[in-house]
């Protein structure tokens, strides 16, 4: 054997069906075999590899045992004379595993070898080609004087920018998602060192290669796609511990005396730092336009009360001014509450989403109004008006906020999403149902076939045509069929039309579509699967509310409502979990839980709770389970809940 393939999956199942289509795709001289080793995934990936790929050798951990143990798993049963770590968020040209196996055949100096990366939009990925973690190339990582000075040797010695993308050259690191050794070297030098969990095993395995005396390479002349972001999610605080801790990891293992201190102490810095950074984008990402608004609505009523006190009272200082700031304040928290309960911080041009805010909002005030004392309250004018005054003003700062992300003031218009889909005709009505299903006002323009002088009403041109059809027909996206455009086709014009056009594929017999706007946002996924209401984030955060919001009301009530419950300390004991987050009121039926729905927390009743005095089998339970799931609402469980009242102190 010639060449084993290693692939770590987790939660990517179409990903990976994408790539092991292009390996399939490939062509190569040698046999080679592939390895899939599963870490614990929960989106059915074994079922789907198994039904597609049935002799593939796939390897089902029960647990997630990390990136280096999992290739550990697939090295130690490996049988070929190169080793090929892979991610599953990657798509190899037809070329690549001759192109690199035939470099290392002559070069035998070379103990590992990497390749060009582009990301789903062409973008050339940097880390490509590495150098290693000192405490200068951390710093200047770690505050961006390498992003600053892209090409200086001096400054961004951590991504080589010195070295030109196409030349092939020696270098210190590869990366983990595409890394080419040989085995006699993984013989000498041993396995990826298990303590290494995530990031940082392949600057180990690297610093160990170059150390036992072997040459690590990169070599452009082939590329490969690698969608990250999916494999894990890079702008999260847990992702800047991770990192950098793995590289503190490293300095410990392999640098001592004063060099691993200064590291050491940089990488602190860099935590802090990068932490300090995330945290603030984090706070600003989610608090940002609630506070805005919060001040503009406040800003809005001040102003309609004065003018209000200056011409119906002719007195500007009519309303007391400490007075009026409270009430203002306190109106303005309610809309906001109000607006963010019910969504509209989740989708921000969803106006019916916003107007049952404000709608609830109009009502909340009303109501606060109506238990202040007479002493406090303010105008009733500034209970009627706040409303329209809300509305219009949050509508106001969305319209600015959409001019500066857009560009454009057309926020009202339909958007123009339009897509060709590149390969052949016949097979592309999968496609554009896909398409529709997952985004229903993207706009077909048509088919650009694969085939010179293919005839169809809806064929537009050929693809050696595709960068003036794009322009012609002011595309946005660009769909390829994996089946009639190989890999090595859609990259070249990926490069050659920039990262103005989003680029998707879809793979042979699949139910879904991939790709990525850009080597910083997760890949972007369109799929058959079944759309479950429980998966949005809205009604989610409304289930915990409503959660915690009837325990609360019931222990009001408990004087009273407890005569009524069957297990009373059970429902104490149910009340304490629920508020701490171990448990919700309703969930799932408990055999139901490993399935493949979005994940709940267990649950006192279940939506088959209302059934009663009837056998329950594990295929009602599971047809029960579907429709709460997709069918969702927060009313669902305030039914099941009141009417099984008596149910819940069951343990």
């Amino acid at each position: 054997m010639k060449l084993s393939i290693i692939i770590v999956n987790y939660n990517v199942k179409y990903f990976l069906l994408q790539l092991l289509g292009s390996i399939f795709q490939s062509r190569t001289s040698f046999p080679y075999e592939v390895i899939i080793v599963d870490n614990a995934s929960s989106d059915g990936s074994a079922q789907l590899i198994a039904q597609r790929y049935p002799d593939l050798v796939y390897i089902e951990n029960s647990v997630n045992v990390g990136f280096s143990k999992a290739n550990n798993q697939g090295i130690d049963i490996a049988k070929g004379s190169y080793i090929l770590l892979l991610n599953p968020d990657t798509i190899v040209q037809e070329d690549t595993l001759e192109e690199c196996v035939s470099f290392m055949d002559a070069h035998l100096e070379a103990g590992a070898l990497g390749c060009r990366m582009i990301d789903g939009s062409g973008h050339f990925l940097p880390e490509s080609k590495r150098g290693f973690p000192s405490p200068k190339v951390a710093f200047f990582k770690a505050f961006g004087l390498s992003s600053l000075f892209p090409r200086s040797k001096f400054f961004n010695t951590y991504y080589l920018g010195h070295l030109p993308e196409h030349d092939t050259n020696e270098i210190d690191v590869l990366t983990g998602a595409f890394m080419m050794i040989r085995r006699s070297v993984i013989n000498d030098i041993g396995n990826l060192d298990e303590r290494f969990f995530m990031y940082g095993e392949d600057i180990d395995l690297s610093y160990r290669i170059v150390q036992g005396g072997y040459k690590i390479y990169y070599h452009p002349a082939t590329t490969i796609i690698h969608f990250k972001g999916e494999s894990t999610k890079k702008d999260t605080l847990q992702y800047i511990r991770t990192f950098y801790g793995a590289m503190k990891g490293f300095a410990r293992k392999h640098y001592s005396g004063q060099k691993a201190s200064i590291l050491g102490l940089t990488l602190n810095i860099a935590i802090y730092f990068r932490a300090g950074l995330a945290a603030i984008r984090t706070v600003l990402g989610r608090f940002g336009l609630p506070v805005i608004e919060f001040v503009c609505i406040s800003i809005s009523l001040w102003i309609f009360t004065q003018l209000w006190a200056l011409i119906y009272y002719h007195d500007i200082n009519y309303y007391q001014s400490a007075l009026l700031t409270v009430n203002i304040s306190i109106f303005s928290a309610i809309y906001i509450l109000c607006i963010y309960l019910m969504g509209a911080y989740d989708r921000l041009y969803s106006w019916l989403r916003l107007l049952r805010g404000i709608i609830a909002g109009w009502i909340l005030t009303a109501a606060f109004y109506g238990l202040l004392s007479a002493t406090m309250r303010p105008s009733r004018v500034l209970v009627i008006a706040a409303g329209f005054l809300a509305l219009a003003t949050v509508m106001m700062v969305r319209v600015l906020v959409f001019r500066l992300r857009k560009g454009n003031w057309k926020i009202f218009a339909e958007p123009q999403n339009r897509y060709i889909i590149v390969g052949d005709h016949n097979e592309g009505s999968k496609v554009t149902e896909l398409v529709q299903l997952n985004h229903p006002r993207y706009q077909f323009q048509g088919y650009v076939s694969s085939i010179q002088g293919s005839l169809g009403s809806q064929i537009i041109g050929h693809i050696s045509q595709l960068d003036q059809i794009c322009r012609f027909y002011n595309v946005e996206e660009i769909i390829f069929l994996s089946k009639y455009v190989d890999s090595t086709e859609i990259m070249r014009w990926m490069t050659r039309l920039g990262q103005q056009y989003r680029y998707k594929m879809a793979p042979d017999r699949s139910t879904s579509i991939i790709g990525s706007r850009s080597k910083d946002l997760p890949g972007e996924l369109y799929t058959m699967d079944i759309h479950y209401n429980i998966d949005d984030t809205f009604l989610k955060r409304n289930k915990r509310l409503l959660d915690i919001a009837v325990v609360f009301m019931l222990f009001i009530l408990s004087p009273f409502a407890i005569w009524w419950i069957n297990n009373r300390s059970g429902f104490f004991l149910n009340a304490i979990s629920v508020v701490r987050g171990r448990n919700s009121w309703v969930s799932y039926s408990g055999s139901n839980r490993e399935l493949s729905f979005p994940s709940l927390r267990p649950g006192v009743l279940t939506p088959l709770s209302i059934k009663a005095d009837v056998t329950v089998t594990e295929s009602m339970m599971h047809d029960a389970d579907f429709y709460y799931a997709r069918d969702y609402t927060p009313w669902k469980d305030v039914i099941i809940i009141f009417s099984k009242f008596s149910k819940l102190g069951n343990r």
